[in-house]
C-alpha cells in the first residue's frame, strides 16, 4: 500500500536522484533534454530553494512511499497570472517520476490527486502540465488523466543531435 505525503528538506538527496533519473528518461525520448555535465550540485541548490526555500500556498513536492521506501515524486507550483486570460487560478505540475519497478500501480495518479486536491483547496482549481512532446508514454499518461494540449512550444535546436 502506498503512502503519499508532502516532501520535506530531508528528502532532498533522494529527490535530486529522482530528477536525475527523470532527466535520463527524458533524454532517451528526446536527446535535446540532456542536463549539462556535473549538474548535480547545481540541481541540489536549485531544488532546495525552489521546493523548500520559498513560500507557496501548497507544498511544491510530494512523495509516494511503499513499505517506507520512496518510490515516486511529483513537483509543481502556481502559474503566475497577469489577469489577462479568462481562466481559473492555475497550478502546474513540473515533474512526475515513478521508479520503474513501481509503475502501473497507480502511484502517479495518487500523486496527481494529492497535488490537485491541495492546490484546489488553496484556490488554484486549474491544472497545467508540461511534458516532452516526443515522450509518447508521458503524453498518453497526461491525456488519460483528462488533460489536453493548450499550447505548443516549438524550439529550434542547432546542436549536434538536432533532428
Amino acid at each position: 500500500m502506498a503512502a503519499v505525503r508532502e516532501g520535506v528538506r530531508a528528502d532532498l538527496s533522494w529527490l535530486v536522484g529522482a530528477v536525475m533519473r527523470l532527466n535520463a528518461a527524458g533524454t532517451a525520448a528526446d536527446p535535446r533534454f540532456r542536463f549539462v555535465a556535473d549538474v548535480e550540485p547545481i540541481l541540489r541548490e536549485h531544488l532546495g530553494h525552489v521546493w523548500f526555500g520559498r513560500f507557496q500556498p501548497f507544498p511544491a513536492v510530494w512523495i509516494a512511499e511503499v513499505d517506507g521506501e520512496r518510490v515516486a515524486m511529483l513537483s509543481g507550483e502556481i502559474v503566475p497570472d497577469a489577469g489577462l486570460l479568462e481562466q481559473a487560478p492555475t497550478a502546474r505540475i513540473d515533474n512526475l517520476w515513478v521508479e520503474p519497478p513501481h509503475r502501473r500501480a497507480g502511484l502517479g495518479r495518487e500523486l496527481v490527486a494529492a497535488f490537485r486536491a491541495r492546490a484546489e483547496r488553496a484556490g488554484y482549481p486549474g491544472l497545467q502540465v508540461s511534458t516532452l512532446a516526443r515522450d509518447a508514454r508521458a503524453v498518453a499518461f497526461w491525456e488519460a488523466m483528462g488533460l489536453s494540449p493548450l499550447r505548443v512550444v516549438l524550439a529550434r535546436d542547432d546542436g549536434p543531435e538536432a533532428p
